[in-house]
């Protein structure tokens, strides 16, 4: 049972683990992306390795508005 004081921070911190989800299945994405078009092109690791920086870069990117948006609400 969670105490009515903990409700509030169970909440907060189920949204933020749920934005670290998001920034690592983003980048795994790309990551797989790039993969399969490096196994298609026979060029292994070239595009591996942009789609993990394009993956990391965006979901950062996207988790970082939300962060903000959280914050600005306060």
């Amino acid at each position: 049972m969670v105490a009515p004081g903990q409700d509030e921070g169970l909440r907060i911190a189920y949204r933020y683990a749920a934005l670290g989800m998001q920034f690592a299945g983003g980048t795994l994405l790309f990551a797989g992306l790039g993969y399969l078009l490096d196994r298609w092109l026979h060029i292994l690791p070239a595009l591996t390795i942009v789609g993990m920086l394009l993956g990391s870069v965006l979901s950062f990117l996207s988790v970082y508005r939300k962060v903000i948006a959280d914050t600005e609400k306060k």
